[in-house]
């Protein structure tokens, strides 16, 4: 059966339709999985700063990393909130 050259076009829109949700979905799995390589590097950077002997000897360095692991906690907070997650 053939289709109309309407159908051919309706059915061409549906699918970009379709592509295009599929998309947006790719890409919010993808930015998922890139929060929880941000929690992991949060995780990370608190065991550093709180290793003994970097607090000992370089205390001003210790709380630099604090800050930067805050800053990228409040990123992934919004980036949470972005998806639509509970955080």
């Amino acid at each position: 059966m053939e289709m109309t050259k309407d159908e051919l076009l309706k059915k061409r829109e549906e699918l970009k339709s379709q592509l295009k949700e599929i998309d947006q979905e790719l890409d919010k799995e993808l930015l998922r999985e890139e929060v929880e390589e941000l929690d992991e590097i949060t995780d990370q950077l608190n065991s550093m700063f709180q290793h003994p002997t970097l607090e000992k000897h370089c205390q001003d360095e210790a709380n630099v990393l604090y800050e930067v692991m805050q800053d990228i906690d409040r990123k992934v907070r919004d980036l949470r909130r972005d998806l639509g997650e509970d955080f």
